[in-house]
């Protein structure tokens, strides 16, 4: 496997884990119990999003550069599979 592959996933799946993150904190604050509340509810909820916006920041660095490689824009997500960065 190749370095940016790598480093790739690793930066999905850690986008992944701030997303649970933030639902779980929202869905815990919404219920005194949170028992009910899981990824099943997570997935119901993130199938309601029809479109979503944001505005992002990357900062990457490299041995070859002296100073990280900043980019930045608008992630735009469009129900079911279309997501432009």
């Amino acid at each position: 496997m190749r370095p940016g592959r790598a480093s790739a996933r690793l930066r999905a799946m850690l986008c992944g884990g701030a997303v649970a993150s933030i639902f779980c904190t929202a869905a815990s604050a919404a219920s005194p119990a949170g028992a009910d509340w899981g990824l099943p509810q997570l997935m119901r909820e993130l199938a309601e999003v029809r479109s979503a916006s944001g505005e992002f920041t990357e900062r990457t660095t490299m041995h070859m550069l002296k100073a990280p490689l900043v980019t930045f824009g608008t992630l735009k997500y469009v129900a079911p599979d279309h997501l432009w960065k």
